[in-house]
């Protein structure tokens, strides 16, 4: 069998052959990586094996005639074999176990082993070569190449490489760190378009490093400069990247001595880039801008907020004003970031819910989209005008197609919804009925509204069992039964899917609301 790159080469020494074969059975059953090698019954031929097959791990017994399992690492570790040593013995002795752990030896296994604690010595070999040959391959690595490995991984995944670094550098050596972020992916063409920039506007008398990482990340990192200079030119690239490349770029940047600190450093620059957002006009972002930044109190905008969800909610559309009175009223003062995202998410949530109680289906593939974990990074407040715009259009569309459908089909297939949507039917039934396959009617229907006809047909009949609950005059499963749901339960499951709360919830919630009404009629009579 040819033996792969991440495979580990075992050779079994063991004088017992009963326990030997059930040591090679064990591996095989671990795992297919673990290729065997060799078996040997005593130490002299195990060393005849390990010379010619070189093994990564070498399990064997202490207890072997001729010559005991612990001399037998002696000689191999003066030939210079450098395989990992796995311990088997029946001997519990203290003794043995410290001259193992003298010798080198990964793990001390008493007989009889089991297959759980084979596994882990294993794995633990697996993982000390692997640490090894990281670190190996990580001397020859060029500056450039450290740094972005150190800037680009997960600090989890980093740690070798952060080792490395202070082999590399003095410790008081001086750095000045740059974040180019966008928020949207930054394009390789517009990447190497910054590099020229960034080229020809900054003295290339200074030692840099360049490493895009997470596709919205640039990071320049310059050793030895001097502050001042630097920041000017700095200013430059900014004016000409807005101008030649993408207006919406954050800049940011700070200095540290020590290259130990360059992840909290990177760390860093992510929180001063998020500053962004509260800059009504961005510019080079550092920690005496942000020190100088005078944050007030945000109060909710719930009046804005109020007349954008009543033209949405009653499909007034033209003239629709609201988002960028929104976000002129973010920029009146100066406010923390966390306050503009926390604004932004409070309206976005306001729309999809009118937006859930119209069509589920849209609201779905709205979500789908991860809206919320995006406005949750945005930089720049036009963006939101912009992703806020974008959804709202697609619900005038919705609503435009659902109201006067040119389609014949789909004003056929609609028609009988709205008078049967009470009956129990699937898509393949009315396929049928209207003389087409069901998967043509099934792209037609999301081609002309959407969303799916399941979630329509669902729609269609939720909101119909929500004027029923809301007279308060029928019961949750009288409501249930009424609409085709023979099982209660589900019909609890799916109306809150759809609404967000229980029928129960929904009617009790209903309930204060007339009892309110009726209130304020008796007091106007």
């Amino acid at each position: 069998m040819p033996i792969g790159v991440n495979d580990l080469k075992v050779l079994i020494v063991e004088d017992e052959i009963k326990t030997l074969n059930g040591v090679e059975y064990l591996i095989h059953q671990i795992s297919e990586e673990y290729i065997i090698v060799g078996k040997a019954t005593n130490a002299k031929d195990a060393i005849e094996i390990a010379m010619t097959a070189c093994p990564d791990v070498i399990i064997t017994d202490i207890q072997m005639p001729g010559m005991t399992g612990l001399e037998m690492i002696q000689v191999l570790n003066q030939k210079q074999i450098r395989s990992k040593f796995i311990i088997l013995s029946g001997y519990a002795e203290f003794d043995y176990a410290r001259k193992a752990v003298e010798l080198r030896s990964v793990d001390y296994l008493l007989k009889p082993i089991t297959k759980s604690l084979l596994a882990k010595a294993l794995d633990k070999v697996k993982h000390m070569i692997e640490e090894q040959k990281n670190e190996n391959n990580i001397t020859v690595l060029s500056n450039q190449e450290l740094i972005k490995k150190v800037i680009a991984l997960p600090p989890n995944e980093s740690g070798h490489y952060q080792k490395e670094l202070p082999k590399r550098y003095k410790e008081d050596e001086k750095f000045s760190f740059l974040l180019i972020r966008g928020d949207n992916k930054i394009l390789k063409i517009d990447e190497n378009r910054m590099m020229e920039i960034i080229k020809r506007t900054i003295s290339m008398q200074y030692e840099f490093y360049c490493v895009t990482a997470e596709h919205r990340q640039m990071y320049v990192l310059y050793k030895g400069v001097d502050k001042e200079s630097l920041y000017k030119q700095i200013n430059q690239v900014i004016y000409f990247c807005r101008e030649e490349i993408h207006a919406y770029l954050a800049f940011c940047v700070t200095d540290f001595c020590g290259i130990t600190k360059l992840l909290q450093s990177k760390q860093q620059l992510i929180d001063y880039s998020n500053w962004n957002l509260s800059m009504k006009s961005p510019a080079l972002i550092d920690e005496e801008k942000i020190r100088k930044f005078h944050c007030h109190t945000l109060v909710y905008p719930n009046e804005i907020e109020q007349r954008l969800l009543y033209k949405i909610e009653f499909r007034q559309f033209e003239n629709l004003t609201e988002l960028e009175d929104f976000v002129e009223y973010l920029y009146a003062k100066e406010y923390a970031y966390m306050d503009i995202r926390e604004a932004m998410i409070c309206l976005t949530i306001s729309v999809l819910y009118v937006i859930r109680k119209t069509s589920y289906g849209l609201y779905e593939n709205v979500s789908n989209l991860k809206v919320l974990e995006w406005i949750n990074e945005l930089l720049f407040a036009q963006h939101y005008i912009s992703i806020m715009n974008n959804i709202i259009f697609q619900y005038k569309i919705y609503i435009n197609n659902t109201s006067q459908n040119a389609h014949p089909l789909i004003r056929k297939v609609i028609k009988i919804v709205d008078q049967e949507y009470k009956t129990e039917f699937n898509l393949e039934e009315l396929a049928r009925r209207v003389n087409v396959t069901p998967e043509y009617l099934s792209s037609l229907f999301v081609k002309e509204l959407g969303v799916k006809f399941t979630t329509y047909y669902t729609q269609k009949r939720i909101e119909s069992a929500k004027d029923m609950l809301k007279s308060g005059n029928y019961k949750v499963y009288e409501v249930a039964h009424e609409h085709g749901y023979e099982d209660v339960k589900y019909f609890c499951k799916v109306f809150k899917k759809y609404v967000g709360i229980s029928p129960r919830e929904y009617q009790q919630m209903a309930g204060k609301v007339n009892g309110l009404s009726n209130r304020k009629k008796n007091i106007q009579d």
